[in-house]
C-alpha cells in the first residue's frame, strides 16, 4: 500500500494543540512561500543572464544596496516603494554602475 509523503513543516509540528499547530503551520508557510519566490526571481536572473549570454546581448542588472532596509509593513507599502523609486532615481542621476552577471556570480568567478 502506497502512503503519501506529508509535508515536512506538519511532521516537525509539536502536539500542542489544533490552533498552536495552524499558527505554527501558516507562519512556515509564509516563510516557505517567501523563500520560494525570492529563490525562483534568483532563478529568473540566472535565466535571463544566459539567454543575453547566447544571444549577444548586454546583461545589466540594478541591485538594491544591501544598506536600504525594508521598512515595508504590508505586501504593497506605498511609502516603502516610493522610498526605493527615490533611491533608484538618485543613484541612476549620478551614474549607478551596472552589475553585469547575476548574483552571487561574481563571487565565484573571483574565488577561483
Amino acid at each position: 500500500m502506497c502512503r503519501r509523503a506529508r509535508p515536512s513543516i506538519l511532521a516537525s509540528l509539536r502536539d500542542t494543540g489544533v490552533q498552536d499547530r495552524q499558527i505554527h503551520h501558516a507562519r512556515n508557510c509564509r516563510e516557505i512561500v517567501s523563500t520560494l519566490i525570492k529563490y525562483q526571481g534568483i532563478g529568473d536572473l540566472y535565466q535571463l543572464y544566459v539567454l543575453a549570454r547566447r544571444n549577444g546581448i548586454p546583461y545589466n542588472l540594478a541591485v538594491i544596496p544591501s544598506d536600504f532596509l525594508d521598512t515595508s509593513t504590508e505586501v504593497f507599502d506605498r511609502i516603502y516603494m516610493n522610498e526605493l523609486y527615490d533611491l533608484a532615481f538618485r543613484v541612476g542621476k549620478a551614474g549607478y554602475k551596472w552589475t553585469s552577471v547575476p548574483p552571487g556570480m561574481e563571487q565565484r568567478a573571483t574565488a577561483r
